[in-house]
């Protein structure tokens, strides 16, 4: 048997454990000894190599489907911080957003004296930690107004 199931498996391609012996033709399948006659027993089903079962991707599919609608995030599916899920990048452009804005509505309000040109300069440079230590440099350099 396990040279009819060694030969049906290099027939059909796949490994031995997957050769499917039908058990009512056994004394039928002992019998053959040649590879043609292994071919025979395949061609009249005695032999086979079953389909493999897969996993079924259907509910794999509604879940990602609802995680691009925003579900499933919430606080029981989360590792790291707000920041670190969120990105380097993102938080960089709040950051520089936060504080240009700032300086511009400084100057618009025109409470800023002097030095636009160069602490925004130093805004791209990622001078400042945030909005008070950009203010804190202000105060100290002298350029804001005091009223």
């Amino acid at each position: 048997m396990a040279t009819v199931r060694r030969m049906a498996a290099d027939l059909l391609k796949v490994g031995e454990s997957r050769v499917w012996i039908d058990p009512t033709q056994i004394a039928e399948v002992t019998k053959a000894v040649t590879k043609d006659d292994i071919r025979r027993l395949i061609r009249l089903g005695y032999l086979s190599a079953p389909q493999v079962k897969g996993v079924p991707r259907v509910k794999g599919r509604i879940h990602d489907a609802k995680r691009r609608k925003g579900r499933r995030s919430g606080l029981g599916k989360r590792h790291g911080t707000g920041k670190t899920r969120r990105g380097g990048k993102k938080a960089w452009m709040d950051r520089i957003r936060a504080q240009r804005a700032m300086l511009r509505e400084m100057k618009e309000k025109k409470t800023l004296t002097s030095g636009y040109r160069e602490v925004y300069f130093k805004i791209k440079g990622g001078e400042f930690a945030d909005r008070s230590h950009l203010m804190n440099y202000l105060k100290e350099r002298g350029f804001v107004r005091t009223q």
